[in-house]
């Protein structure tokens, strides 16, 4: 459309609501990445043409410590700032400490704040009424833009301690009104209420934070951080939701409705917001050797990007412009349900999920829908259960074409001292002993399995081979759970056809086989048919009964 030479070096820009001006603010000399005094140009951004220009030290003077003013960061007020018809406001955050507040039409300047330390990004209340900057002292603060009678323009709201002043893109207001976030030069994540300064949560990640963007409904909050990590917060505590082995220091984008985020570091990742974080889509812009991306942006319908990079030379890629391509492919399928078993009340369960199709697969586990918090694999192994736990668990595993949800399995949480079907076995070891009606998968019937403690405390098995079988191993295995996946083998036995067996392994194992450290289960599986990829009956036993 047009270009405009501004001689410097720019290092922060800003658009008006409603797009018609554009303003710039340039450091140094053309080339240099020093931090000279620089000048502001505003434009008209329609044609380019220049509205108005000078240099800030010309414009504004000194600062108030009396050094020379330099700027990095610039910000245009929404109309009919301060509750004035028709005003609008530039504000400008200098490296001395001093907020300056300008006339956009012409520059002259309305009012000025010293904030102690450098001023790098500054954001404007959608209304108007006041606006938040960072400083160099540490501190966020929130300034009147529509003061009482006998107050200052610029005075103090709140002022709230966040540890640094906001990085590039570090400052941002959640779109439902109620919250605002920070990514600080020395690495602190943090979330604030916008009406109190109230500090809700903060992280610090261990090294300098560039963008943190919300979701457009506000709940989520994603930050990046130079140490090479991302994060995606839930907003109201801080709590993370995905992390992200990269730093994605070209920033942040979400889709209109928030279902999918654009983080970008030398390439773009689309991701699912959702507890899963999958991978939906990756974008190369060919960046040059050395450069990384300083900004990017994702159109609300989720089409098109735009990526710009820093540090490049003449003929290499420093902006970027890509089209959204549909990718076709094989959602997954769920070859194996959870299987329903029984809980019991102060113990642990896990169940599994086997899965197949196109990589990568992401799996989240639900309780009546509701994610379960850190639940993201193909096993659920949960915490002591509770006869307060009810419901339906079910899984969801996505890949990048789609998702399948697996069939529910419910959730009845019993007593293990029960004895509901009055056989006079308590329910637990009915099912350990394989009394009850229970069966593993793949089990067609199950076989007794004793146990007793001997004098010197030890637990002693027994259990029935078939000593004329020939061919088919008796395996005894040990565990810490109850779960089928968690065995391990203890020994191996198999019958010789003539009325005798071998154990094959260990072969050092005593007759009388004593509990394994650290286990308390044991089961045996024996063959039903000499098949050897046949069924199985399974024998259980919960030593600790």
């Amino acid at each position: 459309m047009w270009s405009h030479d501004l001689g410097q070096m720019a290092w922060g820009a800003d658009l008006s609501e409603d797009a018609s001006l554009a303003a710039v603010v340039t450091i140094g000399p053309a080339g240099s990445t020093s931090v000279g005094a620089g000048g502001i140009t505003v434009l008209n951004a329609a044609t380019g043409g220049v509205i108005w220009s000078g240099g800030i030290d010309t414009l504004y003077g000194n600062a108030t410590s009396g050094d020379a003013l330099s700027s990095l960061c610039l910000q245009i007020s929404p109309p009919g700032a301060g509750g004035v018809s028709g005003a609008r406001y530039l504000a400008i955050g200098t490296v001395a400490g001093d907020l300056i507040l300008a006339n956009l039409s012409d520059g002259t300047e309305v009012a000025r704040k010293f904030l102690k330390g450098e001023v790098r990004e500054i954001r404007f209340e959608p209304d108007g009424s006041s606006l938040y900057a960072g400083s160099g002292d540490g501190n966020l603060y929130k300034l009147d833009l529509t003061p009482s009678s006998g107050a200052s323009l610029l005075a103090a709201e709140w002022v709230t301690y966040v540890g640094s002043w906001p990085f590039v893109g570090g400052l941002t207001l959640s779109p439902d009104g109620t919250h605002l976030a920070v990514a600080t030069k020395l690495g602190d994540l943090a979330v604030l209420r916008r009406s109190d300064g109230t500090l809700l949560w903060s992280r610090d990640t261990g090294a300098a934070c560039t963008h943190i963007a919300f979701s457009p409904d506000g709940t989520k909050v994603a930050g990046a951080s130079t140490a090479g990590i991302s994060t995606l917060h839930f907003t109201s505590n801080g709590t993370v939701l995905r992390h992200f082995d990269s730093a994605y220091n070209g920033g942040f984008s979400f889709s209109a409705n928030g279902s999918e985020m654009l983080a970008w570091e030398l390439d773009g990742a689309l991701l699912d917001t959702s507890d899963a974080g999958q991978l939906i889509a990756t974008a190369s812009s060919s960046p040059a050797p050395g450069s990384f991306s300083q900004w990017t942006r994702m159109t609300g319908d989720g089409q098109f990007i735009v990526a710009t990079f820093r540090d490049v030379t003449g003929g290499q890629t420093n902006l970027a412009f890509l089209q959204r391509i549909p990718l076709t492919g094989d959602p997954p399928s769920i070859t194996a349900q959870p299987v329903q078993r029984p809980f019991f009340d102060g113990m642990s369960a896990a169940l599994s999920v086997a899965a197949s199709g196109p990589a990568p697969l992401a799996y989240q586990w639900y309780l009546d829908g509701s994610p379960i918090d850190s639940a993201t694999s193909a096993r659920l192994l949960s915490p002591a259960m509770s006869s307060a736990i009810s419901g339906n668990l079910t899984v969801v595993v996505t890949n990048p074409y789609g998702s399948v949800e697996s069939d529910p399995v419910p959730v009845a949480v019993s007593d293990p001292a029960a004895d509901l079907d009055g056989n006079g076995q308590k329910d637990l070891t009915d099912w350990c002993l394989g009394l009850g009606n229970y069966q593993p998968p793949g089990a067609t019937n199950q076989q007794p399995l004793s146990a007793a403690i001997d004098t010197s405390g030890r637990f002693a098995v027994t259990f029935l081979l078939n000593l004329y079988a020939g061919e088919m191993d008796y395996t005894l295995e040990s565990a810490t759970g109850l779960d089928v996946a968690d065995w391990a083998p203890a020994a191996t036995f198999r019958p010789d056809g003539e009325g005798g067996y071998t154990r094959t392994a260990p072969a050092s194992l005593p007759d009388e086989i004593t509990e394994p450290v650290g286990s308390t289960h044991l089961r045996v599986t024996q063959p039903v048919s000499a098949d050897p990829a046949g069924e199985k009956a399974f024998s259980r036993i919960h030593l600790s009964q």
